[in-house]
């Protein structure tokens, strides 16, 4: 190695770091002894640190790395040094199944592009969508800024030095900004003390997420969700939506449903819900009934893409409440296409449920 080279820094770092936890103990505690405030037990944590450390002043730093480096809080510092260090990153992410980089590969990755900062001035943080499908053009990918969409413990909008996950963002941007308009979320309906108001969801899913009225089957997967009376309707439908789905892609693994990220997902006005409570019920009951009638009994699984029409008309509903246009409601029921086989409804259907609701929801009662 050239060791002048090497003390100016390199003006290209590239690699493609291993995956996971594979550090033992003795390795782990010489990490943390290197590298400040490193994440070991990620093992992507301390090839950014090195990274960092090689760099040249005016350099360049490209990772092919897990996308772990997106949702994952553990890497929250790693996060925090390439905004410090770096006046752009993108990261765009892809995939294990359709949007495999290298053919053998079996990982869900993100490529992670930064230049170095030659100036005092913030991190452009930007981010694409996390693709289910490989893009035709990476060179056109669609990043959109993501330093003010930070999920904390709390909120959305923390800063690189908390605890955070960062957002996928992408095309993403025009619905978040629709979904961060509403002043209320998730957790404000949620009650923390066990009782007997309470729905059933599945905490791991992929391709789809599901919640339901009771304990389909058993599985250590099964968790109750503890919700505040009236709104155990809304929060069934909501969480086997389109927005939800959408929702946990941005900020999740694509995989877990993490409660804190659960929590987060912004409602409409609780007083607006308590109002469509009857409707909620009865969409809820068509739901479940409809639901219920594609279970795989075999393989303990839902075939939900077989309702999907079914969900685009909650979808629909639900939209209608978030102040949703018609252009947006598109995007939504589409979204996805080659996993969730896109719009199953016509735009009539959607113009009728959003101009006449409550004739809607009669009508699927009289149907059920």
């Amino acid at each position: 190695m050239n060791v002048e080279k090497q003390k100016k820094g390199f003006d290209i770092v590239m690699g493609n770091p291993p995956y996971g936890n594979i550090l033992n103990d003795d390795e782990k505690n010489t990490i943390e002894k290197a590298y400040q405030n490193s994440y070991p037990t990620e093992i992507a944590s301390p090839f950014i640190d090195r990274g960092i450390q090689i760099q040249a002043l005016e350099g360049y730093m490209g990772y092919i790395i897990t996308y772990a480096v997106t949702f994952h809080k553990g890497l929250s510092n790693s996060r925090r040094k390439i905004s410090d260090h770096y006046e752009k990153c993108k990261v765009s992410s892809y995939d294990r199944d359709n949007c495999r980089i290298f053919s053998k590969m079996r990982q869900s990755v993100s490529i992670m592009i930064c230049k170095k900062k030659v100036r005092d001035k913030k991190c452009d943080f930007l981010t694409s969508r996390m693709y289910r499908q490989m893009p035709q053009d990476l060179e056109n990918i669609e990043y959109a800024d993501a330093n003010n969409l930070l999920m904390g413990d709390s909120k959305i909008g923390c800063e690189f030095n908390d605890s955070h996950r960062l957002p996928k963002v992408g095309d993403h941007n025009k619905i978040l900004s629709k979904f961060l308009v509403q002043e209320h979320n998730l957790s404000d309906i949620l009650r923390s003390d066990e009782n007997d108001n309470y729905i059933w969801y599945r905490s791991s899913g992929n391709y789809w997420y599901n919640a339901f009225d009771r304990k389909p089957y058993k599985s250590s997967k099964m968790k109750k969700l503890y919700v505040k009376d009236y709104y155990e309707d809304f929060v069934m439908c909501l969480l086997n939506s389109q927005f939800f789905y959408i929702w946990m892609r941005i900020f999740g693994n694509g995989r877990d449903l993490n409660i804190d990220i659960m929590e987060l997902i912004p409602i409409p006005d609780p007083d607006t819900l308590i109002e469509n409570k009857d409707n909620f019920h009865i969409i809820r009951k068509w739901l479940m009934e409809n639901l219920f009638s594609e279970f795989d009994s075999d393989r303990n699984r839902f075939l939900t893409s077989k309702i999907k029409d079914i969900l685009d008309q909650i979808d629909v509903y639900i939209a209608n409440l978030y102040g949703m246009e018609k252009e947006d409601i598109l995007w939504i029921l589409d979204y996805e296409k080659n996993i969730h086989v896109g719009r199953q409804i016509s735009e009539s259907q959607i113009d009728h449920i959003i101009s006449q609701p409550n004739e809607w929801v009669k009508k699927i009662e009289g149907d059920s």
